[in-house]
C-alpha cells in the first residue's frame, strides 16, 4: 500500500506458545517465508513439457487440452475451496493444498497415458484452488490482526521472491536429476510440498470475523462485490494480462529444444528466468511507490504485449523476451493482489479472491485451447507472437475504453 511505514514488522510477529504452535522465538512472517518455500514446483519446471514433449510424446494440441483442464478444473473449484477456506479456516484449506499438490506431482513423473496425465491434471487443478485465495487472504488478514495491513505488499512480495529464489535454485537441479531418471524432479518437487504441512501447522490461523457463521449467502454477497463498478473493469483486465502473459511460458522449453539446449541447460535458463522474477517480486511495492499503482499497472501490459510480438524478428533476443515476461508479470503480481485486497472486506476475502482466480482460469481456457493447433500448424515462436500482439490490442483497448484502476492511486480499504 502507498504511504505506509512499517515499523518493527518481525517484532510485532512474535508469537507465544500455544499461539498457532509456535515456539515463541520465531515469528510468524519468517514461518510464512518458510511455507513459500515448501511450496516450490522449481525442480520440475525446466522439464515438465520435455516430459510431456519428448518421452510421453504428446503433441502441443494434447498439452495445450491438459492444460486446459488444469485451468477448467480451477474455474470449477476455484469458489467452493474459496469458501472452505472462509468457513473452515485458509490455514487448514492450505494445508490440503500442499498435500494435494505434493502428491500429484510426484505421480506426474510415474504416469504415462493422456488419460492419467488428464487425472493427474484434475487433482493438481483442484489441490491448486486450495492455495489460491487462501494464501493471499491468510497473510492480508493476518497482518491487519497485528495492525500491519499497509506491509502487504512488500511481505507478499518477499514471499514470492522466497519462493521464486527456491524455484530458481532447484531449477538448476531439476535439470540434473532429470537427466538421471525424468522420474527424479517429479518426486522432489513432492517431498518438498508434503514438507510444508507441519510448517503450516506451526503458523496461527488468521483472524476473520464470524468465520464460524460465513453462509453460502454470505458468500455469494461477497463474490458480488467483484461486479462492483471500482473492481469489475480491474478484474477483466488482469484477467486478460495475466492469461495472456503466462500462457507463453509452455512454450519456452520448445523454443530452447529448437535452440540446441539440453535439460541441464534449460535447468540453468530456467534459473536465471526465475531470479530475475525474484528480484522482481521483491522490489514490487518500491517500483510501485516510485512509478505509482495505476501507471505501472497500465503501461506493464503494452511493454510485455509489444516484447512478444517483436520475438519472431529478433530470435536472438529470446532470452531477454522471456526475462522481461517475468519481471513484468512478478513485478506487478504483489501490487494487483493488493489492490484488490484493498477493496474487499475482511469476511468473505478467501471467495472474492478465489473469485478473482476464476476469472483468470476462465480466460485462460479459450487461449490454451486455441495455441495448441496454433503452434502445432506454424510455431511455438509465431504463437508466443500472436500473445503478444493480442495483449498489446486487449489492454490498450480497455485502458482507452473503460480505464481500468482509475482510483488506484487512492486506494480506499474495506477494513
Amino acid at each position: 500500500m502507498r504511504g505506509t511505514r512499517t515499523t518493527g514488522v518481525a517484532r510485532a510477529f512474535r508469537i507465544g506458545d500455544g499461539d498457532g504452535g509456535g515456539s515463541g522465538q520465531g515469528s510468524v512472517v519468517l514461518r510464512y517465508y518458510c511455507y513459500m518455500a515448501t511450496s516450490t514446483l522449481g525442480f520440475l519446471i525446466p522439464v515438465w513439457v520435455v516430459l510431456l514433449d519428448e518421452a510421453r510424446g504428446f503433441s502441443y494440441t494434447q498439452i495445450q487440452l491438459l492444460d486446459g483442464a488444469f485451468f477448467a478444473t480451477l474455474l470449477l473449484a476455484e469458489l467452493p475451496t474459496g469458501y472452505v477456506g472462509d468457513r473452515l479456516g485458509r490455514r487448514n484449506a492450505l494445508v490440503l493444498s500442499s498435500v494435494g499438490v505434493g502428491l500429484a506431482a510426484a505421480v506426474f513423473g510415474l504416469v504415462e497415458s493422456f488419460p492419467a496425465f488428464f487425472a493427474v491434471y484434475v487433482l493438481w487443478g483442484v489441490a491448486q484452488t486450495f492455495r489460491t485465495g487462501n494464501d493471499s487472504a491468510w497473510l492480508y488478514d493476518t497482518l491487519a490482526g497485528y495492525g500491519e495491513v499497509g506491509t502487504f505488499t512488500r511481505v507478499r512480495g518477499r514471499g514470492l521472491a522466497v519462493l521464486l529464489g527456491t524455484n530458481a535454485a532447484t531449477a538448476v537441479a531439476g535439470g540434473y536429476l532429470y537427466g538421471l531418471d525424468p522420474r527424479y524432479p517429479f518426486l522432489a518437487t513432492g517431498l518438498v510440498n508434503l514438507a510444508g504441512v507441519p510448517v503450516l501447522l506451526s503458523l496461527p490461523e488468521s483472524p476473520v470475523a464470524d468465520g464460524d457463521r460465513f453462509t453460502l449467502g454470505d458468500a455469494r454477497r461477497a463474490l458480488s462485490g467483484l461486479l462492483a463498478p471500482g473492481l469489475r473493469w480491474f478484474v477483466a483486465y488482469a484477467a486478460l494480462f495475466y492469461s495472456l502473459g503466462w500462457a507463453a511460458d509452455v512454450f519456452i522449453q520448445p523454443i530452447g529444444l529448437a535452440a540446441g539446449l539440453d535439460a541441464v541447460d534449460l535447468g540453468y535458463l530456467y534459473a536465471l528466468l526465475i531470479g530475475a522474477s525474484a528480484v522482481a517480486s521483491t522490489y514490487a511495492d518500491a517500483v510501485a511507490r516510485r512509478v505509482g499503482v495505476g501507471r505501472l499497472l497500465r503501461l506493464s501490459p503494452l511493454l510485455l504485449g509489444a516484447a512478444l510480438l517483436a520475438l519472431p524478428l529478433l530470435p536472438v533476443a529470446a532470452v531477454g523476451v522471456f526475462l522481461l515476461q517475468r519481471v513484468v508479470l512478478n513485478a506487478t503480481a504483489p501490487v494487483a493482489e493488493t489492490y484488490l485486497n484493498d477493496r474487499v472486506a475482511s469476511l468473505g476475502r478467501a471467495t472474492v479472491v478465489s473469485g478473482f482466480s476464476m476469472a483468470l482460469s476462465a480466460v485462460s481456457i479459450p487461449v490454451k485451447l486455441a495455441s495448441g493447433p496454433l503452434a502445432d500448424a506454424t510455431s511455438p515462436t509465431l504463437t508466443v507472437a500472436a500473445f503478444g500482439g493480442a495483449l498489446l490490442v486487449g489492454c490498450a483497448l480497455l485502458v482507452v475504453v473503460v480505464r481500468p484502476m482509475a482510483d488506484a492511486d487512492s486506494p480506499t480499504p474495506a477494513d
